[in-house]
């Protein structure tokens, strides 16, 4: 298991990206909702509920030390990234601007702890 050999504080900082970027995708998909129209298009909107899942799950592996981390970690870095894409073409949104940014944030530390 790549993560284990990581010291505990990058281990940390990966648990917390996670779960603020669930945080931040979940209060997206409310002002998505809010907003409609290209906000909810349905392979945007399923892909921030993705998002939001796999952080969650990532974070609770990684505090479980499970031997499945790796290849949810893995997930993980590939789901932010496409979520951040996704948000990013909200540029004039800053709400958007901000869940890419969470996202992106959460793939970075996720790539650190497993040397993807």
């Amino acid at each position: 298991m790549a993560y284990l050999n990581q010291s505990s504080a990058e281990m940390q900082t990966c648990i917390n990206d996670c779960y603020d970027c669930h945080s931040v995708c979940l209060e997206t998909i409310v002002y998505c909702m809010q907003k409609g129209g290209r906000y909810i298009e349905e392979s945007f909107f399923l892909l921030l509920q993705d998002c939001a899942e796999i952080c969650i799950v990532n974070g609770n592996l990684i505090l479980r030390h499970s031997a499945l981390q790796e290849q949810v970690g893995e997930a993980c870095v590939r789901i932010c990234e496409a979520c951040a894409e996704a948000c990013d073409g909200f540029s004039d949104d800053p709400l958007m601007k901000a869940c890419a940014m969470a996202c992106l944030h959460c793939a970075e530390s996720c790539l650190t702890i497993a040397h993807l």
